[in-house]
């Protein structure tokens, strides 16, 4: 079963926000930037988070995340659609959706942010690749803003320039912020008149660019591929895991369903403590231990149930919990025992774990 096909009831506690459409703008063939009017005083956002829009169709419920591309410090919060290839929900988006309408919202989520960067270094370097440049744009913005001895190199890879998002508006910023902010551009197909990189990232572009940028701090996002290249790279010139920080828009080479684990060969029980109350699931074999909680009617946070935005992040308590592939956590939030209920599985009869409710 999709979970995000599944219609919850009113036993649902998640705080829902109405979002008034504004603005719609053209970015790409496939991309739209979408401005909101202010949802209220009590509408907090970071930069680089994102929205889980509820978006209704056909009688269900689903959910979709969206990356802001806005700071909280603008009047307007601005979200990018890009349509995806068969994609029912964005391009149901993309047909339907104009000036004036509503849609619904959870309230902004994602730990791809600064907030647990204990000092910013000189430098940061964003790697972007199509829509990833979304929340990279908040952070770059944020960082230009606020942080005036740090200097930024956006290095930002597309097929070709028609499809390059936020291109007019990173162009802004080129221009406000000359002494601190670069940007190299990789296009797969440039017109012949380009003057940038062509072709896709490759490892000794990673290389060069890393020997002119001392004391980094790294931000990817974009597809699969191009962060595992990156991050590969990273890592093998001497950068630290702590020093590189990741968002994923796509998921793994896994999900819940393709690999069983030998010890999730038979139902477990396992202890959940949410929101002050203590439950006791039974998780069947082939079952995420959120699908496991959605089921009995226990409403876990939750957005992409793919391992990718950290909305439904647990905390174990006692026992053991196997994950499959995931692009959210962090190291060190992995060492200090959180965990993603969408792609998590019990691995112990013990297995007691803390709901991130935040």
């Amino acid at each position: 079963m999709l979970l995000a096909n599944r219609v919850k009831k009113e036993k649902s506690r998640e705080r829902v926000f109405p979002l008034r459409i504004r603005e719609i703008h053209s970015e790409s063939p496939d991309g739209l930037r979408v401005l909101f009017d202010p949802p209220g005083r009590d509408f907090f956002y970071e930069p680089g988070q994102f929205l889980s829009l509820l978006i209704s169709l056909d009688g269900k419920i689903y959910r979709r995340c969206y990356s802001f591309y806005t700071t909280p410090k603008e009047k307007y919060p601005g979200i990018v659609v890009r349509r995806v290839r068969g994609g029912q929900i964005s391009g149901h988006i993309h047909s339907t959706w104009k000036v004036g309408d509503t849609v619904n919202s959870l309230i902004p989520m994602g730990s791809f942010t600064l907030s647990k960067i204990s000092e910013i270094p000189k430098n940061v370097l964003l790697w972007a690749g199509g829509a990833g440049i979304t929340p990279l744009f908040s952070l770059a913005q944020h960082l230009l803003h606020e942080y005036p001895t740090t200097q930024l190199h956006l290095v930002y890879a597309n097929r070709s320039e028609e499809y390059t998002l936020l291109r007019s508006l990173s162009k802004v910023l080129e221009k406000k912020y000359p002494e601190k902010l670069r940007v190299t551009h990789f296009l797969e197909n440039p017109p012949s008149s380009w003057k940038g990189q062509i072709g896709r990232i490759k490892a000794h572009d990673i290389k060069t660019i890393l020997q002119s940028t001392p004391d980094v701090l790294h931000f990817l996002c974009g597809p699969p591929p191009m962060m595992k290249l990156i991050e590969e790279n990273l890592k093998s010139q001497g950068v630290p895991p702590s020093r590189i920080r990741k968002e994923s828009f796509e998921a793994g080479e896994t999900s819940p369903m393709d690999i069983i684990d030998p010890a999730q060969q038979s139902p477990h029980e396992v202890h959940i403590v949410f929101q002050g109350e203590s439950h006791l699931i039974t998780v069947q074999p082939h079952e995420s231990i959120l699908e496991a909680a959605l089921a009995q009617d226990i409403p876990l946070p939750h957005s992409c149930t793919k391992g990718l935005c950290t909305s439904c992040k647990c905390r174990i308590l006692q026992g053991k919990l196997g994950m499959k592939k995931q692009e959210a956590l962090s190291e060190e939030e992995i060492q200090e025992g959180y965990r993603l209920s969408c792609i998590g599985y019990p691995l112990s009869e013990d297995l007691k774990i803390e709901i991130d409710s935040d």
